[in-house]
């Protein structure tokens, strides 16, 4: 009886002692963080590229988002990438001749100086979305920032722009799955209070400003959050905010500054309190979409009363293919949002906007919509539309929103954004009021028109049916009047690469001689016959078939053509699964132990590793992260090793073999 009477104190003590450390900010209860981890660094997956200097100019947010797209490929395994903030600020704000056919509505800033004027991280939004960007610090490097680069640079793109994924600054829950999906993310900071003592402690470079006063009472600084620690004492900061628990920020101000140039940010820093937007930007490799329509360059408000939706018209000058919009998810009356349904709608050859159920309807289509900011939504199938028919998309919300604008913005001084909004292009529904024209629908108190564009844009994917080809925004048509019966022998097309993503299957090929493009044929598991499902020319050798059943067995043959005669194809089979990840990186950091880390598949549950032995590769145990552990390594020897992913009862292929000389 006595000990268990003891037993029964030392458990109220330690309840006691835990209530109190909880209380008092120095622990966090793991039940809190049951879906992530309670510290996570995207620096120890390398996915965070070089801290760089801004200097003395006012550019941290073209410098915020750069390195949210340089995370975001690593993430995504593009590579490595420097991308020039000169050229993301440069098209943000300068005034230049752009020679362009797929943007109708260009809008510019009038200062040469814009360096020094401030630019924030949704001028850079702007910019990308209308595929400036992002080019390369080599091309443009950050040292010439005084000079002006020549209009036909602005689509010197490396990669492509996708789009932005966005949560409010105080969903700490909502941030933590941004950066694990796509990255580092951008978030305003107040840096000027950071010159009290009292808001930023030197040794441990760790921030907190309680609260907005009337010196310190704007954001005026952005900067990346790359992970976070719940379990960053509060006693780290010259004030205690409370609570422990710290995002881990790379700032823009050279490796000199803070902890080689990181700090912590607090959960309760006063910059994170309010409905600010933390952004992802990502990107996708070149070719992935072909060009875009548009009469936006980007967000600048958002519709003084709630809406049903939007809706865009345009007239193609050449036969195309849609396969996608753009569009900028709408808020509710709180500014926050939330998962919304969305109808899309396609037609053509209506008299006007209003006339659209007496229209042909080419395309209907609905998404749930769950993640806030500017994003591609791809169509389900491709969409053949024709030079001079009339277009018309809308979309609408399965509740009445606040839809975003683009418009004229002024800085300071007076200076102001060049916008152009015409009528009859842009749309925002109202209810039973019906359709209204975005550029003539908004007044100033004076009675002055203010033009507005809606923020949605049409976009073309490759795999298009069409006999087009799609590149950096112009539409070429590359084989004309081709003699139907040439005289030429074509060869066997052979594949030399097949690889999966999501309900994804890659293909690429090699050139076949005398080849003026090549048709690819698909037949389904279970089907007998093969299908023409696209048309390649001569300078492309590759192919995605997008929207396949996981799990499910297709086979491809790909045939040379010249006119009307086809050459012949091996055949290829893959099952329609999860994409194969990659081995980044070996850590040897304890005596017999090897620490394997492979790159994130998407929607993978785990990961299973294979070590070579003799001449197969072995099974040797699973994570249900990315990271495992070989546990019966020896000094001096190397291993290979392979890796695939998991989900569900699906898993990937293996992926390419990676070795290590053990050295502890």
């Amino acid at each position: 009886m006595e000990r268990n009477m003891k037993d029964m104190k030392k458990r109220i003590l330690a309840l006691l002692l835990m209530l109190t450390l909880i209380i008092s900010g120095l622990m966090i209860p793991e039940k809190a963080h049951a879906d992530t981890p309670v510290r996570y660094d995207l620096r120890d997956k390398g996915f965070v590229t070089p801290v760089k200097n801004q200097g003395n100019h006012k550019t941290a947010s073209l410098f915020a988002a750069c390195a949210s797209m340089e995370s975001n490929a690593l993430l995504m395994g593009y590579g490595t990438y420097d991308f020039s903030e000169y050229h993301l600020g440069y098209f943000s704000n300068v005034v230049c001749t752009i020679p362009s056919e797929s943007i109708y509505n260009e809008g510019y800033a009038g200062k040469d100086t814009w360096y020094d004027e401030g630019t924030t991280v949704f001028d850079a939004l702007a910019t990308l979305n209308k595929g400036f960007g992002p080019a390369l610090e080599t091309s443009f490097p950050y040292s010439e920032l005084t000079k002006k680069i020549d209009g036909s640079h602005a689509k010197d793109n490396v990669l492509n722009f996708n789009g932005v994924y966005m949560v409010t600054a105080d969903d700490i829950a909502g941030i933590k799955n941004l950066i694990m999906t796509h990255g580092a993310v951008t978030v305003e900071v107040c840096a000027r209070s950071w010159e009290e003592s009292t808001n930023y402690n030197t040794n441990t470079a760790a921030a907190y400003t309680a609260k907005f006063d009337d010196k310190y009472n704007k954001l005026d600084h952005a900067v990346t959050i790359v992970g976070w620690d719940d379990y960053y004492s509060a006693d780290n900061f010259s004030t205690n905010p409370g609570r422990s628990g710290a995002w881990i920020c790379k700032n823009s101000w050279g490796t000199s500054w803070g902890k080689e140039g990181y700090f912590y940010l607090s959960y309760e820093d006063a910059a994170l309190t309010d409905k600010k937007a933390v952004c992802a930007f990502t990107v996708s490799q070149k070719g992935t979409y072909d060009a875009q329509y548009q009469y936006d360059g980007g967000m600048c408000k958002y519709t003084d009363s709630a809406s049903d939706g939007a809706a865009i018209k345009f007239v193609p000058t050449t036969n195309q293919t849609l396969a996608g919009i753009r569009i900028y998810p709408a808020i509710d009356s709180d500014g926050r949002f939330k998962t919304t349904t969305a109808t899309i709608n396609v037609y053509k050859n209506a008299t006007d906007i209003n006339t659209l159920s007496s229209a042909t309807l080419l395309y209907s289509f609905t998404k749930q919509i769950t993640n806030a900011g500017y994003q591609i939504i791809e169509f389900d199938k491709c969409i053949n539309i024709n030079a001079g028919e009339k277009i018309y998309i809308t979309v609408t919300f399965d509740r009445l929103l606040y839809y975003g604008l683009d418009g004229a913005k002024s800085y300071s001084d007076g200076t102001k954004v060049v916008s152009f909004a015409n009528a009859d292009e842009t749309y925002i529904k109202w209810g039973a009021d019906g359709w209204k024209d975005a550029a003539t629908q908004y007044k100033s108190k004076d009675g002055t028109v203010i033009p507005y564009n809606a923020c949605i844009k049409a976009v073309t994917l490759e795999g298009a049916d069409r006999s087009l080809l799609h590149r950096n925004g112009e539409v070429i048509n590359p084989v004309k009047d081709p003699d139907p019966t040439p005289d030429v022998t074509l060869g066997e097309t052979t594949f030399f690469m097949m690889n999966n993503e999501e309900a994804k299957i890659n293909l690429s090929w090699r050139a076949v001689e005398n080849a003026e493009g090549y048709n690819i044929y698909r037949k389904a598991e279970g089907e007998s016959a093969f299908k023409k499902i696209a048309t390649v020319y001569s300078d492309t050798f590759k192919y995605s078939d997008t929207g396949l059943t996981l799990g499910k067995k297709y086979t491809y043959k790909v045939l040379a053509f010249a006119g009307s005669t086809e050459g012949t194809s091996v055949e290829k089979t893959l099952t329609a699964t999860i994409k194969a990840p990659w081995i980044k990186s070996f850590s040897n950091t304890k005596k017999g132990q090897l620490k394997i880390t492979a790159s994130l598949v998407k929607g993978a549950t785990r990961y299973g590793f294979y070590r070579l032995s003799g001449t197969t590769y072995k099974w040797i145990g699973q994570s249900k992260g990315y990271v495992f552990t070989d546990k019966k390594v020896k000094k001096n020897v190397t291993y290979t090793y392979k890796v695939r992913a998991y989900k569900g009862n699906l898993m990937s292929a293996q992926s390419a073999a990676k070795s290590y000389k053990v050295k502890k």
